[in-house]
């Protein structure tokens, strides 16, 4: 567990050529950004910049993708950073509840159940990412999403030009499978002394292929 999410993060971290400070300073000079990101069923590597510095941001962006940095030191501080965050997360109610949640709802053993754990967390070592990434970021069946000024025609030959080297497909996505809701009505997390309670009331909801998908949604906006 939290093997992507990491995995990912650490991908614009830096390059080969440009370490974690330099890669940032490069960022900060064309006031653009390029990040990283893996959710529970999608991953990418994004970018944002002003048109006039379009190009050169792809530059950094091409090259995140293709020669990822992905430095021990990177990665050490990444994994401190998510251990005091899993910390922090123990010392809120909202936070545990919402771990618990996912596991009542979706059963503990399945992939949406599961949560990342200190010892989980710990037992990742930087030959896991770098095997992750070489397995993840590759062109078939990937998707590429534009919103800018400029054309189609632009944008292919743009990105096209960059990107020529990458070749393959990605490892296959993990197969969800069905949910299997932990069994009991009524669950509780003991926090003693804790200054703060919360109660969760909650059930499984329509798919998000669902034509009631969003006013679902909506309802449950207003009913909160």
């Amino acid at each position: 567990e939290g093997l992507a999410s990491l995995c990912m993060d650490l991908v614009t971290e830096g390059t080969e050529k440009l370490a974690k400070v330099a890669f940032e300073e490069a960022k900060a000079d064309l006031a653009s950004d390029v990040g990283s990101y893996a959710s529970a069923d999608q991953q990418g590597v994004s970018m944002s910049s002003l048109t006039k510095n379009l190009d050169a941001t792809l530059d950094l962006w091409a090259d995140s993708i293709l020669h990822p940095g992905l430095r021990q030191e990177d990665f050490d501080r990444l994994v401190k950073d998510r251990l005091e965050g899993l910390a922090q997360t123990k010392a809120a109610a909202p936070s545990i509840a919402s771990r618990l949640a996912r596991s009542i709802v979706w059963g503990a053993a399945h992939p949406l159940g599961r949560v990342v754990t200190e010892q989980s967390t710990q037992s990742l070592t930087l030959a896991d990412c770098k095997r992750y990434v070489a397995a993840s970021l590759k062109p078939q069946d990937a998707k590429l999403y534009a919103v800018g000024d400029l054309t189609r025609a632009q944008l292919e030959e743009k990105i096209g030009k960059r990107l020529a080297k990458l070749v393959g497909k990605q490892k296959q996505s993990a197969k969800m499978g069905v949910a299997e809701p932990r069994k009991g009505r009524v669950f509780f997390v003991d926090v003693p002394g804790a200054p703060q309670s919360i109660v969760y009331f909650l059930g499984t909801g329509p798919a998000r292929q669902a034509k009631d998908y969003f006013p679902t949604t909506i309802m449950a906006s207003i009913l909160g």
